[in-house]
């Protein structure tokens, strides 16, 4: 999905976190059914993982560290672009969400390791057209608040307008000092451009895999997700040019089960693998 997955209440701040994901040609035909169809995001999670040499005998089940055998195994291995990597048992981030009867959010628990205790946000929908949002933070109490949203006839928060994508959402506005927008096509947010403000002037531009439904969109109050996976996204801040792709290991049903980000700048390069369950009724 990703897709860092960090819930954030404040409309005044443009988040840019991207998450991508790659197809070929011939994915650029009509949708395929829909795997998620009675499934729920229960979930998401960073996948630890160690380059290894392209010889090396690491197997299922070794320690993934030598130097500390007890603490990460190895549960694969993979191949990317000619590099083997092996994937650990632990992680560093985590969410995971819980739903009532009728398939609303009621929890979403964000745990990030080594980290004292944990954020924890969880919704009440027991009055017509609001939705209460509490926060917790285990470990430190004093941080606890609530928040009570208005809700449209759809359902969604009502207020500034803005599209929320998966992990965060983009604010479309316009003042004296900034700029920005976004153009969506087809269900799915294709381009963002602003000016001014505190990001100076970018532009972001986003690909699909078009045969391949989104993640189960968990927040629903915030408005629609994207419809397809992404296939890349190129942004391009003040000339500084970055390129990120995804690409997927899928369950027999055509469920995302790993997604790995490739993300490239100049002579940088990044990896990031994300894990996904799924609660399905």
């Amino acid at each position: 999905m990703d897709l860092n997955f960090s819930l954030r209440f404040g409309l005044s701040v443009i988040s840019l976190l991207i998450i991508l994901e790659s197809c070929s040609v011939q994915d650029h035909l009509q949708p395929a059914a829909n795997p998620y169809k009675n499934c729920l995001l229960k979930e998401v999670f960073d996948v630890d993982f160690t380059k290894i040499d392209a010889d090396s005998k690491l197997k299922i089940g070794d320690p993934l560290y030598s130097w500390d055998p007890d603490f990460s195994k190895v549960v694969d291995v993979i191949v990317i672009d000619g590099q083997k990597y092996a994937l650990g048992s632990t992680t560093n981030v985590y969410h995971r969400y819980k739903y009532d009867s009728k398939k609303r959010l009621v929890e979403h628990f964000y745990g990030l390791r080594g980290a004292k205790g944990a954020d924890v946000w969880s919704f009440d929908y027991s009055f017509p057209n609001k939705l209460t949002q509490k926060y917790d933070h285990l470990g430190f109490p004093d941080q606890t608040r609530t928040i009570t949203y208005d809700l449209d006839e759809n359902g969604i928060i009502m207020g500034e307008p803005y599209i929320y994508t998966e992990y965060d959402w983009f604010v479309h506005r316009k003042n004296n000092n900034s700029s920005t927008g976004i153009i969506i096509s087809d269900g799915n947010l294709v381009k963002i451009e602003s000016e001014g403000g505190v990001f100076g002037k970018f532009t972001i531009d986003h690909e699909y895999f078009l045969t391949k439904a989104n993640f189960p969109n968990p927040f629903p109050f915030f408005g629609e997700v994207d419809r397809n996976l992404r296939q890349r996204t190129t942004g391009n801040y003040e000339g500084y040019k970055y390129i990120t792709e995804y690409r997927y290991m899928f369950d027999k049903e055509g469920k995302v089960v790993r997604k790995i980000a490739i993300k490239s700048a100049d002579d940088y390069k990044n990896i990031l693998i994300t894990g996904y369950e799924y609660e399905c009724r």
